[in-house]
């Protein structure tokens, strides 16, 4: 659906670390709620035969594949089967991760206490030799796509940064889509429906090429990032692909919303998604794990560094 050259060719750059594996805390659920078709009880993490999924009680399934970098969560009552041989599907639930084969038949997912500790579920990204590195901006985040109507542009203001001028433009080009007149730095963010509609018009006259935001400072300092545009036909998936997880209570939403975001290579809107379920449960250790990973993915250093912080914390607490 998706499997263009220009997100999917260079794999080290669309495998996140960040993951977004996870989960909330046993607490952020009502005791009675554990267990219960529908609740969260986990994530698949890598599918590697044909397979399928089934929803509870529903008598067929729906292909089961993820894009790079996708992870995808699951609740209580659904079942997943491969069709085929081969290594299998592999998922994380209550008791750690668990690897289902054509031999298994349908696997139901059973509810349970899954995510106050660390499960080792995959290698992460940054082990398979993805380096993250700080930048200065992290939305959009270097080399991932972005949806025009949603663009806030953010970034980690240098120390002493003054007033900054910002131009968005094609790639290797001198002629800016926008933006005029300074802003002050040290705000780290411009939320414009300008911006968002400059890209727009760009996007719908056929623009196609990568796009480079470019800022300047007073004491001519540059920084920059590339990135590229959902395209119309893709907006439209990714809207239906959104629509999905609307139903979904909020754990699963945001898990479920990330998975679609990785997918369409927009790391930034896969850290957000990520940050909003660790409001469901501040203290589970996986939680501050992945997003974590996925902050780190944006370039964001900083909130990836508070993050692990607070892991090591809860994880000294639990030992």
């Amino acid at each position: 659906m998706i499997g263009s050259d220009r997100r999917f060719g260079n794999l080290a750059r669309r495998i996140l670390a960040a993951g977004c594996v996870l989960a909330a805390a046993l607490a952020a659920f009502p005791q009675e709620a554990v267990g219960q078709a529908g609740a969260f009880a986990g994530i698949i993490t890598d599918v590697q035969c044909d397979a399928e999924l089934l929803e509870a009680g529903a008598n067929t399934g729906q292909a089961l594949k993820l894009q790079p970098g996708e992870k995808r969560p699951v609740t209580a009552g659904e079942r997943v089967r491969c069709l085929t041989d081969g290594a299998g599907i592999t998922l994380v639930v209550a008791g750690g991760p668990k690897t289902i084969q054509k031999e298994d038949g349908p696997y139901e997912i059973r509810g349970g206490p899954i995510l106050k500790e660390i499960t080792q579920y995959a290698p992460a990204g940054l082990a398979r030799g993805e380096s993250a590195r700080e930048a200065v901006f992290y939305s959009p985040a270097e080399g991932s796509t972005v949806d025009p109507r949603r663009l806030v542009v953010k970034w980690t203001p240098p120390a002493n940064i003054g007033a900054v001028t910002v131009a968005i433009a094609p790639e290797n080009s001198e002629h800016p889509l926008c933006c005029r007149g300074m802003v002050s730095g040290a705000t780290g963010v411009i939320d414009s429906p300008g911006v968002r509609e400059a890209l727009l018009r760009y996007r719908d006259q056929g623009g196609a090429a990568p796009l480079e935001l470019r800022m300047h400072d007073t004491a001519g300092n540059e920084y920059s990032v590339t990135f590229s545009l959902v395209t119309a036909p893709e907006q439209q998936h990714l809207d239906e692909a959104l629509g999905a997880w609307k139903s979904k209570d909020q754990v699963v939403r945001h898990l479920g919303r990330a998975s679609t975001f990785a997918a369409f290579g927009m790391y930034s809107d896969v850290a957000e998604e990520c940050e909003l379920a660790l409001k469901q449960a501040p203290e589970s250790a996986l939680l501050l794990e992945m997003t974590a990973e996925a902050q780190q993915r944006t370039g964001n250093a900083g909130r990836a560094a508070e993050l692990s912080k607070k892991l090591a914390q809860a994880t000294a607490k639990s030992q």
